[in-house]
C-alpha cells in the first residue's frame, strides 16, 4: 500500500536543494564568524585592555600587555573564558556573522543558486555598521568599568558622533568597498584572488582617514566568494 505524501497531507512545501544550500551557507557563516573572532580576539583583547588601563592611570601599556601575555601563556583556559575575551569576541563574531549572513540571504533572495555572492549594498552597510557600533559600545562600557578608575564621566554627543563616523568608515572599507575595488584589481596577486587582495588593502586604507584608528573590524572574517 502506497504511503501518503506527508507534504501533501500537511500542506508544507518540500525542501529544495536551494533551501538546503541556504542552510549550509548559514552554518558556514556561523562557523567562520566564530573562528575568525577567536583568532583575532586575543590580540585585540590585550591591546584594548592596556589602552583603558593606561588611560585611567591604573597601569602603563607595557605592564598591562606583559600581564595579559603571561596569563595567555601560563593560564590559557582562564584567559579564554574570561569576560574580557568574551566581550571582544562578541564584537568580532557579531560583526562578521551579520556581514556574511547578509550576503547569504541577499544572494538567496536574488536567485543566486550557489549563494556565494559578496555584496556591497546599503543593506549590508546598515546592518553591519549598526551591529558593530552597538556591540562595541557594550564592550567599551564594560572595559571602562572593569579596568578604569574613579567615577565615569558623561561622554559628550560630538564624541559619540565621531565614534560612529569612525566605525562606519571602518565597516565601509572592510566589508563594502572590497567587492567594488576587486573589479579594478587583477587576479593572482601574490597568489591571491582580486577579492582577497581588496579585503586586505581596503581596510588598511582607513589609516589615511584616522591616524589613531584601531581595528574594529578585520577582513579575516569576511567571506571569500567561491
Amino acid at each position: 500500500m502506497q504511503q501518503p505524501d506527508i507534504y501533501a497531507v500537511t500542506g508544507r512545501a518540500k525542501a529544495t536543494p536551494r533551501d538546503a544550500r541556504l542552510l549550509e551557507r548559514v552554518s558556514a557563516d556561523v562557523v567562520s564568524a566564530a573562528v575568525a573572532a577567536v583568532a583575532v580576539a586575543p590580540a585585540i583583547c590585550m591591546i584594548d585592555k592596556s589602552i583603558v588601563e593606561n588611560a585611567s592611570g591604573k597601569r602603563n601599556l607595557i605592564e598591562s600587555l606583559r600581564d595579559s601575555i603571561a596569563q595567555l601563556l601560563k593560564r590559557p583556559q582562564r584567559f579564554f573564558i574570561s569576560r574580557t575575551f568574551g566581550l571582544v569576541a562578541m564584537v568580532y563574531a557579531g560583526t562578521y556573522l551579520v556581514a556574511n549572513t547578509t550576503d547569504t540571504f541577499l544572494s538567496h533572495k536574488k536567485g543566486n543558486d550557489n549563494i556565494t555572492k559578496v555584496t556591497a549594498g546599503t543593506e549590508k552597510f546598515a546592518a553591519t555598521s549598526s551591529t558593530n557600533i552597538i556591540l562595541t559600545l557594550v564592550k567599551d562600557r564594560n572595559f571602562a568599568r572593569m579596568f578604569g578608575t574613579g567615577v565615569s564621566k558623561v561622554v559628550p554627543l560630538p564624541s559619540y558622533a565621531l565614534f560612529c563616523a569612525r566605525d562606519c568608515l571602518t565597516i565601509l572599507f572592510s566589508f563594502n568597498l572590497p567587492p567594488v575595488l576587486s573589479k579594478a584589481l587583477p587576479d593572482n596577486i601574490l597568489g591571491m584572488s582580486a577579492l582577497s587582495t581588496a579585503q586586505i588593502l581596503a581596510p588598511a586604507s582607513t589609516f589615511f582617514f584616522f591616524a589613531d584608528q584601531k581595528p574594529k573590524s578585520s577582513p579575516l572574517g569576511a567571506r571569500e566568494e567561491i
